[in-house]
């Protein structure tokens, strides 16, 4: 079964959509519901940041529907060579963007995110679009 890595704009706009009404995180939710939902440890600061508490229990609720990407040397490895080689073009991102991407090429999985212009710059990154 196939992983998807979820980004922080998926996480803040699926909060959203379930506090007004369903709209395209949701929808790309349900048509790729087969497969296994998942985040970085990134994602998971970045989110947990816009809540008063991190034990807050909306954001524990949906924090605990993503399987937590584990941050290895591997992952280290890939942030260094892409942020080296963007800085070269001239063509650098946010470094949290950079370990949510070296986190997907380590992983293997496609990257959703609205936020495709700034991914597009990591080359082999495969990303996935929802709006």
């Amino acid at each position: 079964m196939e992983s998807l890595n979820f980004d922080t704009t998926f996480l803040i706009d699926l909060q959203r959509e379930a506090n007004r009404a369903p709209g395209p995180a949701h929808d790309f939710l349900q048509q790729n519901h087969d497969r296994i939902p998942c985040i970085s440890l990134i994602t998971l600061g970045e989110y947990s940041e816009g809540f008063p508490n991190p034990s807050d229990a909306d954001c524990l609720r949906m924090i605990d529907s993503f399987e937590i990407l584990s941050f290895t040397r591997q992952v280290a490895e890939i942030y260094s060579r892409i942020s080296r080689d963007l800085r070269k073009k001239g063509l650098r991102i946010g470094g949290n963007d950079l370990w949510i991407a070296a986190h997907s090429l380590a992983h293997s999985m496609p990257l959703v995110t609205r936020n495709t212009g700034a991914f597009t710059r990591v080359p082999g990154l495969d990303i996935r679009g929802y709006s």
